[in-house]
């Protein structure tokens, strides 16, 4: 459900032999750290060997908003289609070590010390919010739990008009 200009922005590739797509991982100094492969016929991911959480997927397009933590690539990507900026992909449930710092780095330009935290809505997802809180806490991040509506369990299973009026029409 990606629009053409999301597949080009994002650099998306489908590969039809090995029924995947790819994106790459690009750091801050815009270096690629390897790709992020999502198999779509048994949504499975396979990233590059030794791929870095160190970093955030989304962390070269983020454009100094209130960043908003998510799991993965895809949920960055549907949330730039949708208009929402600042998305963050963890790669995983949870942050790194070297994510937290960059996090920290990102909000020393910023007038604001918080986050908005939007995991899947799953017992994974909760747990990861709860403890992905907590460790921000510890740290002094103020973090806002943004949950998905009931029955929703990732925010690519809601269109983009419905995102946008998750996120206050946009305005976060």
């Amino acid at each position: 459900g990606f629009s053409n200009e999301a597949i080009k922005f994002w650099n998306i590739e489908y590969n039809p032999i090995a029924k995947a797509i790819r994106i790459p991982l690009i750091d801050v100094d815009d270096e690629c750290l390897g790709y992020i492969r999502r198999l779509t016929h048994a949504k499975v991911y396979k990233n590059t060997y030794g791929l870095s959480r160190d970093t955030f997927f989304g962390i070269n397009h983020y454009n100094g908003s209130i960043p908003i933590i998510v799991e993965g690539a895809l949920d960055v990507i549907w949330l730039w289609q949708s208009g929402i900026g600042g998305g963050l992909g963890t790669l995983g449930i949870s942050l790194s070590s070297g994510q937290l710092e960059v996090l920290k780095k990102l909000l020393c330009y910023s007038d604001k010390n918080e986050v908005i935290l939007c995991f899947d809505n799953d017992t994974a997802g909760k747990l990861a919010n709860n403890k992905t809180s907590a460790e921000l806490l510890s740290q002094g991040i103020v973090s806002y739990t943004l949950s998905l509506p009931e029955g929703i369990c990732d925010i690519q299973d809601m269109s983009s008009l419905e995102v946008k009026k998750l996120f206050d029409g946009g305005k976060i």
